[in-house]
């Protein structure tokens, strides 16, 4: 039986009983009260973005100084002329003088609801004694800055500037022309004045706090699994994961066919795409976690033999007054490792953004110890990459300062056509472990330690 076989052979039902855990409930109290203060919020956004629409289109449309009541000797009869002026006026839509206050709205209760799906998936697995709120606060605060962000068709640029961002998902201007792109095409159709289309676009649902409590509802549910995704990979006891569905005859096909799909790696999109729930607006669906030792043997086989190890050497470091260390060195530089392989500095490239999504930082590859987070990858002009990490686990702490880790090592895994014979030049970077014996002889680090004072340590 191949592993496609083996995940599909295992329902939803099963898999919960199998893993004797409930999937992350949406609906639970502190989760609706930020969902009601987000709606309200939300609607009073759609209320100030509602005249700067109305104006835009009434000029558009050349109807600023027809304000009379009654039909129109210009009213259009023809219905794809009607559809091609109304589609031109739409598009010409400016939202960026209320992208701001978009962004100020969601980013606050867009960040708290990730924490508390960090928080509440530490829960799920017994772990909420653990010490691993500040590097998920971190990681919280960065996602909902992307995603407010996204939400308007926006990103921040490494300068912290607003740039477009042609991949952002869900966009609430696009679907703003897409409501009102109707009543364009009847005030078109009727011939209607200026007020008169500004009444038919007040009462649009564009505008209206029904769409308040749907953008509301499905960006905390976005917010809440992404959360709970950071607690499983921080836990560093989560392999897998299932979708989970409510069970009943309102579940879309695109869920059910999620659902389907059983179980599958952490990091592996769902059959729809995304990372987890939700699909659509309103969804209703959760994810559960699949511990290291409950993954499908051939899951096991699967991923180990797509994994390879980079190299990383550590050259500096600086104790935290709170006892905990930041390590940086230079990683992957282009050298051929003990297993005779070279990572390119193209591949570190191009895998920067995926793994710092996640940033987590491990001991000697075991996926259960959760060490620290990484704080800086960068990729120079000579094809070497700076990466810095903030260990935070006290016992692994204790390791660097004492010389049992002497270095990184760089867990990838390498997709099919990624490699030239040993040449690595495509990778999709899972971790970054503090080791004991890195992969090349060379990647071994001597501890700086500052004596308390502000100053970097030097190293040479």
């Amino acid at each position: 039986m191949t592993l496609q076989h083996v995940h599909r052979a295992m329902s939803a039902g099963e898999a919960l009983a199998k893993l004797g855990r409930k999937p992350i409930d949406l609906d639970r109290p502190e989760a609706l009260a930020l969902q009601k203060s987000m709606a309200a919020e939300m609607a009073t956004a759609l209320d100030k973005l509602a005249p700067l629409v109305i104006e835009q289109l009434q000029r558009a449309l050349g109807l600023e100084k027809r304000n009379r009541r009654g039909g129109n000797p210009e009213a259009i009869a023809d219905a794809g002329s009607r559809a091609g002026r109304a589609l031109a006026a739409v598009q010409g839509l400016d939202f960026e003088a209320w992208t701001e206050t978009l962004i100020a709205t969601a980013r606050p209760p867009l960040e708290s609801m990730a924490m508390l799906g960090a928080e509440a998936a530490l829960v799920q697995l017994g772990l909420q004694g653990a010490d691993l709120r500040p590097g998920l606060e971190d990681k919280t605060v960065a996602w909902a800055e992307r995603r407010a962000a996204e939400m308007v068709g926006m990103r921040r640029n490494a300068a912290g500037e607003l740039v477009p961002n042609p991949n952002a998902r869900w966009r609430i201007d696009d679907s703003t022309r897409e409501m009102v792109r109707g009543a364009v095409d009847d005030a078109l159709r009727d011939g209607s004045s200026a007020d008169e289309l500004a009444a038919k676009l007040r009462e649009n649902e564009a505008f209206s706090p029904a769409r308040a409590q749907t953008i509301a509802r499905t960006e905390l549910a976005l917010a809440d699994m992404a959360g709970a995704m950071d607690g499983y990979r921080a836990s560093g006891l989560v392999a897998g994961k299932t979708w989970s569905t409510s069970q009943d005859d309102k579940v879309s096909e695109v869920c059910r066919e999620c659902e389907a799909a059983g179980v599958i790696d952490l990091e592996d999109p769902f059959p729809t795409g995304v990372m987890s729930p939700p699909n659509h607006p309103n969804c209703r669906c959760s994810v559960l976690p699949v511990l290291n030792d409950e993954m499908p043997r051939a899951g096991k086989a699967t991923k180990d033999a797509n994994m390879t190890k980079l190299w990383a050497d550590i050259t500096k470091s600086e104790k935290q007054d709170d006892g905990t260390i930041k390590v940086w060195g230079f990683a992957s530089a282009e050298v051929t490792d003990s297993d005779g392989e070279v990572g390119t500095a193209d591949a570190m490239r191009a895998a920067r953004t995926g793994y710092m999504a996640f940033a987590n930082v491990r001991e000697m590859h075991d996926p259960k110890k959760a060490a620290g987070v990484a704080i800086e990858y960068d990729v120079q002009d000579d094809g070497r990459t700076w990466f810095g990490a903030h260990v935070v686990d006290p016992v692994a702490v204790l390791k660097v300062e004492t010389g049992v880790y002497k270095g990184f090592s760089i867990g990838a895994r390498v997709p099919p056509g990624g490699r030239d014979g040993k040449v690595i030049k495509n990778i999709d970077l899972r971790e970054v472990s503090l080791v004991d014996r890195p992969a090349n002889p060379e990647a071994v680090f001597t501890m700086f330690k500052a004596d308390g004072g502000p100053d970097e340590a030097e190293t040479e």
